[in-house]
């Protein structure tokens, strides 16, 4: 089943626009004539095999969709229908690509489906937890307040990626800026003093003619070296789509040092807040944890978390089962235990992701301070060898002068 967007005339000839869920093309124009409307144009807008479909939702961001989210969830809670509230929803979203999810969200829902059915025909863009979580809600009558907690999952997560990227934005950028100084060096300068030097007829020394040939070599082959960089580039996505590969990747990721231990608590945060909010939307303990597992982007860990899930069904405690695996930091599983002790494993498990996003926060805090003074040393050493090279042979010219 998919949802298609058409344009139609209606009986006094007045042009309506709208979304239409059926199985083919064919089947939502007679749709449309049985409501007395005669189809001009009608496009598929969910259909997985659509390579446009597909590079339109890549557009709808987790912002959008947190925002969305919070207000049917405050909408619901206010006593309107949820077709209602998706039309006004509709209505005023400022993205035209997410609109035209929302529109068929409404018209799914008008044709008698459930919400949790009408989100499983865009996939693409409500993740397995998203509508799962719907549909438990649904079945306990409790959706408003679903809502409210995905919506607070997203924000949560979103807030955490942003930590992320904000503390590496400045060392990227110093970085980036004294590589473009380098390049400017090897290309524009060097070169032209390359020149002054050969009419010195003089031996230049070591450190000078290393200088002057990789620049030579910058400059010829740099299209070859750009083709290079491209090679490795295209290899290593590739190679991300090979399973074993891409455990060894992450296993080497979670390993390095600083970095790797910021990876594994960022990671171990998602994965308690998303079991928590799971937990207190009503859905299993096995079901938690394959969904869970999908929200981690690691394969070392998911596999853990696996392992553990199949553990559990064979009647082990979640602690033991994923103590087992020897991925979780040692404080995680410790309050895992206390958390099943005392039958308060949700509030342990919001109290973990807290805690751990707190330290991912002082970490990466920590890492970008050590970090930007080392990017500025390393790019001023690299420069400043550049300049002694370039000054060397300038110093012998002047001593030559001076005798």
């Amino acid at each position: 089943m998919a949802v298609f967007e058409y344009r139609a005339l209606n009986k006094n000839g007045r042009e309506s626009k709208g979304v239409i869920d059926a199985s083919s093309v064919e089947e939502a124009r007679d749709k449309l004539r049985e409501q007395s409307l005669f189809p001009i144009n009608v496009s598929a807008i969910t259909q997985a095999s659509s390579s446009h479909q597909f590079l339109s939702f890549r557009r709808t961001s987790n912002e959008d969709i947190s925002l969305f989210t919070h207000q049917l969830a405050s909408l619901l809670k206010g006593g309107l229908t949820l077709l209602a509230s998706l039309n006004a929803i509709a209505e005023q979203t400022s993205s035209h690509h997410f609109r035209k999810v929302v529109f068929g969200l409404a018209e799914s829902v008008k044709e008698g489906k459930s919400f949790g059915e009408a989100l499983s025909l865009f996939s693409r863009v409500f993740s397995s937890i998203y509508i799962n979580m719907v549909k438990s809600g649904e079945e306990t009558g409790s959706l408003p307040d679903i809502l409210f907690r995905i919506s607070a999952l997203i924000r949560e997560s979103i807030s955490l990626r942003n930590k992320i990227r904000n503390a590496l934005t400045y060392p990227m950028v110093v970085g980036f800026v004294s590589l473009g100084v380098l390049v400017f060096l090897l290309v524009v300068v060097v070169p032209n003093l390359s020149s002054l030097f050969e009419q010195m007829n003089r031996t230049l020394p070591p450190l000078t003619l290393a200088l002057i040939r990789f620049s030579t070599f910058l400059r010829h082959y740099w299209i070859i070296l750009l083709c290079g960089v491209g090679v490795v580039i295209v290899t290593f996505f590739w190679v991300l789509h090979i399973k074993r590969a891409r455990y060894k990747i992450d296993q080497l990721k979670l390993k390095l040092p600083i970095i790797g231990e910021i990876m594994r608590k960022s990671l171990v945060a998602n994965f308690a807040r998303t079991l928590s909010t799971l937990r207190k939307g009503g859905v299993t303990i096995i079901t938690s944890l394959e969904l869970a597992k999908d929200a981690i982007r690691n394969e070392v860990i998911s596999m853990a978390i696996n392992q553990a899930k199949e553990d559990i069904s064979k009647g082990d405690s979640m602690s033991k089962a994923l103590r087992r695996s020897g991925v979780f930091p040692p404080l995680f599983l410790h309050m895992i235990e206390v958390g099943e002790k005392s039958g308060n494993l949700e509030q342990m498990l919001d109290d973990i992701s807290i805690s751990y996003e707190e330290e991912v926060t002082m970490a990466l805090n920590r890492f970008t301070t050590l970090l930007e003074p080392l990017v500025i040393i390393t790019m001023g050493l690299i420069v400043g060898v550049i300049a002694v090279s370039i000054l060397l042979p300038i110093f012998e010219m002047n001593q030559l002068i001076g005798l």
